[in-house]
């Protein structure tokens, strides 16, 4: 069962109102809390118009964040993934949020992303990044390992056999432990289980699947 509790808005859709009310989201960007201890805050990458004021938000909410656990959720990828697209597209979006999520790093649980149609799991320097892009196609994709700018390292930590996978996300603030899985659809076996909290490790899960 899929629970749409944190939407951000992408690059297919009718119009962004439209997508706003369908899935009940408050604004184009929003900050939801699904417990006590466990917020997210959701990006519109695909506006051109509200950049600085979104950056301005999203520095705000992560400087007074005090979650044991915090998300962050946007649909086009901070980096370059594959050859189908890359950071480019929307090049001034990232240019000013990427410098405030790497700042605010030791803060934030996990980034998840979309746009790129596959699985796979990254980290930037030592933040974790789930990239989930779900759709009716897969494809190829190369290993990215690379000193993407200054500082900053993008590591793979583990990709898709190429066939479909969907992403779930567990998290129990009781105990203090958020896991991701990465799930095959076609029989719902787990490709690869990672704890992003409260130490980042990958289960034995993830040598089913070999890097490539």
């Amino acid at each position: 069962e899929f629970n749409w509790f944190a939407v951000a808005h992408g690059n297919h859709y009718l119009t962004l109102e439209q997508e706003q009310k369908y899935f009940g989201m408050p604004s184009d960007y929003y900050a939801k809390n699904a417990g006590k201890n466990i917020r997210f805050l959701i990006l519109n990458s695909e506006s051109e118009t509200n950049i600085n004021e979104q950056a301005a938000w999203y520095e705000n909410q992560l400087a007074q964040a005090k979650e044991q656990f915090l998300f962050v959720v946007l649909h086009h990828p901070p980096y370059t993934l594959s050859k189908y697209h890359t950071w480019e597209e929307r090049e001034e979006f990232h240019k000013i949020i990427r410098p405030i999520t790497m700042k605010y790093q030791s803060k934030i649980t996990s980034i998840f992303t979309g746009h790129d149609h596959f699985a796979a799991l990254y980290r930037l320097n030592d933040l974790t990044w789930v990239h989930s892009g779900a759709a009716l196609q897969h494809k190829a994709v190369g290993v990215a390992k690379t000193d993407v700018e200054p500082g900053i390292m993008l590591k793979t930590e583990w990709l898709y056999d190429q066939t479909y996978h969907f992403t779930r996300l567990d998290v129990n603030d009781a105990t203090g432990v958020a896991k991701v899985s990465f799930i095959r659809a076609k029989d719902l076996s787990r490709s690869c289980i990672v704890t992003l909290a409260p130490v980042y490790s990958m289960d034995e899960t993830c040598e089913s699947v070999a890097m490539r």
